[in-house]
């Protein structure tokens, strides 16, 4: 009844009033008032299909002192339709007001941990009759069943994540892209290169902010070339795009063996990948392609060597301070730090910062805030054990954050925002895709 009482004098309020309100009210929250009635669902109906504050809304939670990270360790759920994966939400509490612990030191941050629910969509081989195969091409279809009969919980491979927008992947070419917090998901079209099968390209997902669009990168690089493929979701469709075989010529002259990409990252309309040599007898380089203008371009790491690293070590690429980061991890866990955007002749440039070495380090995850890194230690000398620590990369001192279990710091894990982003590009009367979907629960 309270509930009831507090929503009836917040209907009292001007509209402009109850928008800035909204604007501040997490994602998933302001999708539920929807259904509280008539009046609210009108009203939060035009909020979410209203460009302009759906762009406030992402701005607003992108700048608040939250951090929330979306692991990739899948979990039944109650609902067959659905799968959970484990949101950490790390808030910021930097007041110089706060009282102090029991230990003298601030409570700086609130840790807390719940489901992210994304849809279950299953895979399952058709039996075919000796007729139909030699009619068709391919020797297997996929088809998609949202039945629990056909639970696989390490179906998704990958997931990637922008506004909101969660790009999921698995091993039999489903790729489906949802919005937990509106409850909309759909099946995307297969790329023009993909057959049942080739292997997975590397692929990144991101915005452009020239077209104001969500575009997917697929990305094949192998000894048969380079090939490039771009989803464009306001098109609902895959384009192939002409790549520079220059830029082939690099890659073959300064590798050996077969390349592959990985560790993919998107910042600033710009997508960009690690280009490992598996014989590891050359030098990484860095493949990247702009979302803008669809071209590709090749940076080289610095002379490791030249730098005394010559072997045992483990690259990632970040954002701090809106630049893209090349972090290289020794063995004796120092990290250096390399700065892509102050690239000069194609050429990354070492940027002058070392972390470490960090005795009880377990695992640098590859997310910033402000001059700190957030990692993984075990907990003094209990090897059993782990904590997140927030690590300046100048003092090198650091701040405990939340105990976690091994078994979700060891899976993969990407930046995740709650956002009013929805899949239809052109608003609620637009045409949607065939495999357009809202969940009913």
């Amino acid at each position: 009844m309270i509930i009831v009482a507090e929503m009836v004098r917040l209907c009292d309020l001007p509209k402009e009033i109850i928008e800035k309100i909204m604007l501040w009210a997490p994602a998933d929250s302001v999708f539920q008032f929807k259904f509280v009635n008539k009046f609210w669902y009108s009203l939060i109906s035009g909020l979410i299909n209203n460009p302009e504050f759906v762009s406030k809304h992402l701005l607003i939670t992108k700048n608040q002192s939250t951090t929330s990270l979306l692991f990739n360790l899948p979990s039944p759920h109650v609902d067959h339709r659905l799968i959970t994966f484990p949101l950490l939400t790390i808030t910021y509490n930097d007041d110089d007001d706060d009282d102090d612990d029991d230990d003298g030191k601030k409570d700086h941050f609130i840790a807390s941990t719940e489901a992210c629910s994304v849809p279950l969509i299953c895979n399952r081989l058709l039996n075919k009759t000796h007729e139909e195969d030699e009619d068709d091409d391919e020797d297997f279809s996929v088809i998609l069943i949202p039945d629990a009969r056909y639970k696989d919980m390490n179906q998704w491979r990958e997931a990637y994540v922008c506004d909101g927008l969660i790009l999921l992947v698995n091993k039999f070419w489903t790729m489906v892209l949802c919005n937990p917090a509106l409850k909309e998901f759909m099946v995307l079209p297969r790329p023009y290169n993909n057959t049942f099968q080739s292997a997975l390209p590397a692929i990144v997902f991101g915005f452009d902010p020239v077209s104001n669009d969500y575009k997917c990168v697929a990305v094949w690089c192998s000894y048969e070339g380079l090939k490039v493929e771009v989803y464009t979701l306001g098109s609902n469709s895959w384009r192939e795009i002409n790549t520079h075989e220059d830029i082939w010529d690099d890659i073959q002259d300064e590798m050996t063996e077969v390349e592959e990409l990985y560790d993919g990252l998107c910042w600033g309309g710009v997508c960009y990948w690690l280009v490992k040599d598996p014989s590891g007898e050359d030098d990484n380089m860095i493949l990247s392609f702009n979302l803008s203008n669809e071209e590709l371009q090749l940076f080289h790491v610095p002379d490791l060597e030249a730098l005394g690293i010559e072997c045992g070590y483990w690259l990632h690429l970040s954002v701090w301070n809106d630049s893209v980061m090349m972090c290289l991890t020794t063995e004796n866990l120092i990290i250096h730090i390399f700065r892509m955007d102050e690239a000069e002749e194609d050429s990354c440039t070492e940027y002058d910062v070392k972390v470490g070495p960090i005795h009880n380090h377990h695992k640098v995850l590859p997310y910033w805030k402000n001059d700190e890194i957030l990692m993984s230690i075990w907990k003094e000398d209990d090897m059993t054990n782990l904590k997140l620590v927030y690590c300046n990369i100048f003092t090198q001192q650091m701040r405990d954050v939340c105990d976690m279990d091994k078994s979700i710091l060891d899976s993969s894990v990407c930046s995740y925002v709650k956002s009013l982003v929805s899949i239809r590009r052109g608003g609620e009367n637009d045409e949607l895709p065939d495999d357009y979907c809202v969940l009913d629960l």
